[in-house]
């Protein structure tokens, strides 16, 4: 019995180790802002308008919204939610921009921001101090965690990028 529950515990170690040592909670699906609020406004006013970037292609600016929603405010999900704008770049482009609904996420210690218009774009958030954070995307046991830093400006240079070839006549082929 003993080594049966030491194998257990080795195996939920090893499996909290391979997602970074984060752990999932149980909540219920369709939660408001409204339990988590404290703790959503700690992270929110260490990531708003500032830029965040993985140090390479990706980057995000959140930003607290506060305008009024054309939706039956007597909800709880609306009177008590807290949103936000999530603006994602791409090599300092902007790439999407969408309403974000904020509450408490699976990833145990971390806040989600969901699309409201889109389910499944998430963006699951834990500080690191002021400066960086680390992010999940999904709530999937195998997801890869990331590390986002805040910078002054956004990584512009695609290695990718094909440069734009000359045309004959200004390579001085054709006169």
């Amino acid at each position: 019995m003993k080594k049966a529950f030491l194998v257990l515990a080795m195996l939920a170690a090893s499996s909290a180790f391979a997602a970074g040592g984060d752990t999932q909670i149980e909540l219920d699906r369709d939660r408001s802002s409204s339990e988590y609020k404290k703790e959503i406004f700690a992270t929110l006013s260490k990531l708003e308008n500032k830029k965040w970037s993985d140090g390479g292609a990706d980057g995000y600016i959140i930003i607290h919204d506060t305008e009024p929603r054309n939706y039956n405010w007597n909800e709880p999900y609306y009177v008590d939610g807290v949103f936000v704008k999530v603006q994602r770049f791409h090599y300092g482009k902007l790439l999407k921009e969408y309403p974000g609904y904020v509450r408490q996420s699976p990833w145990n210690g971390y806040i989600e921001i969901y699309n409201e218009e889109n389910r499944a774009q998430q963006l699951h958030i834990k500080m690191l101090g002021d400066d960086a954070f680390n992010l999940y995307h999904h709530t999937y046991e195998s997801e890869e965690r990331f590390t986002l830093k805040r910078v002054d400006e956004f990584n512009t240079k695609n290695p990718n990028e094909k440069k734009k070839s000359k045309s004959a006549r200004d390579k001085g082929i054709i006169f």
